[in-house]
């Protein structure tokens, strides 16, 4: 858990769309690559 996340944690809701972000963005990157592919 970064700093950040502490800091952001404070919204709760903030932290659960960064979390679900990070989870998400290997699939975003993945998905443009092979549309850039």
């Amino acid at each position: 858990v970064e700093p950040k996340d502490v800091d952001i944690g404070v919204f709760g809701m903030s932290t659960s769309l960064q979390i679900g972000t990070r989870l998400v963005d290997p699939l975003i990157i993945k998905r443009i690559l092979q549309g850039k592919i």
